[in-house]
């Protein structure tokens, strides 16, 4: 039996004391190699319940990808303190960038490994970069705490790359806005990001150290069962620009099981790069929070990947 009851508000440790999650062990299978991979993205708040229109609270948070089958990992860490107003919340220290916290659609499913690039299209450098050091990322951020039809959040950051024994400063600027009105919303998002030597790096345009403005449109709806969501932007990493459109489709049958499908198509930057993912997968969850997940990932140029997984999310 599970110590704590999950639910859609997570694990309550101590009155104003909550741990949500999702925790996945998968393993893939493709034409020529095998991997096992942990997948976590822990968080937890400490908010106590005021009657006034301000109030003070801790968050801190974990974003991890861990190879076993190559024993590594990459461990993104994140804290800050929380300071709420009437409208809005302020976060100081190393917060999760908007682009992530107000995120217009889900993971790329199945295959989780290719999300954390494409995540670098329709997000930003700064959770790969937390990830790729195993470090905080120092910033603040601004985000409606409203239950309004307009929401928004700006953020900025100081995100960092070690290359070859020395680190390369990489400030990011986000901004979010999106507008809901019954069942669906539209939303738009702006990420600036500089380096310190005005280059885009060569090796790694996305993962490490972009240059330039990268924009997305998006909408997402959501009616009985039905999520369906589109996405179109433009990545710009200094030296080179990369359109990308994402449409993501998934049923609720309302009794644990859920179809989910993606297709992802993106410019190459290179000749051996994929030009996109195409994902079907599907998930059943049980009542206490545990899950269990099949898919095949297909990066519309060499490999297919068959991926089976068990999680908890809470």
């Amino acid at each position: 039996m599970l110590p704590f009851s999950a639910s859609a508000e997570g694990l309550e440790l101590a009155p104003g004391l909550t741990l949500t999650g999702d925790v996945m062990l998968q393993h893939s299978v493709d034409a020529y190699y095998e991997y096992t991979d942990i997948i976590a993205d822990l968080r937890l708040f400490w908010r106590p319940v005021t009657d006034t229109s301000f109030s003070f609270g801790i968050e801190a948070s974990t974003d991890s990808f861990i190879g076993l089958h190559e024993d590594w990992s990459d461990n993104g860490l994140y804290a800050a303190a929380v300071f709420g107003f009437e409208g809005y919340d302020l976060r100081i220290g190393a917060p999760r960038p908007v682009s992530d916290t107000m995120a217009l659609l889900p993971p790329l499913g199945a295959y989780r490994y290719v999300s954390l690039g494409v995540e670098t299209l329709h997000g930003s450098v700064v959770r790969g970069n937390a990830r790729w050091d195993d470090r905080f990322t120092p910033g603040l951020s601004l985000q409606s705490n409203t239950d309004g039809a307009f929401a928004w959040g700006l953020s900025a950051h100081k995100s960092s790359y070690a290359d070859q024994g020395y680190r390369v400063d990489v400030p990011v600027v986000e901004a979010v806005a999106q507008y809901s009105f019954g069942d669906l919303t539209l939303g738009a998002q702006i990420v600036h990001t500089r380096m310190d030597d005005g280059e885009a790096d060569q090796e790694y345009p996305f993962a490490v150290g972009v240059s330039g403005t990268s924009a997305m449109i998006g909408m997402r709806y959501a009616k009985n069962g039905w999520l369906l969501g589109l996405a179109h932007g433009k990545a710009d990493t200094g030296d080179a620009e990369q359109n990308f459109s994402r449409v993501h489709g998934s049923y609720d049958f309302g009794n644990g099981l859920t179809l989910y499908a993606d297709l992802t198509k993106a410019d190459r930057l290179y000749e051996d790069d994929p030009s996109g993912y195409q994902v079907l997968g599907a998930q059943y969850r049980f009542a206490n929070g545990f899950y269990l997940e099949a898919g095949v990932t297909h990066d519309r140029g060499e490999y297919t990947h068959k991926t089976i997984a068990a999680g908890y999310k809470f």
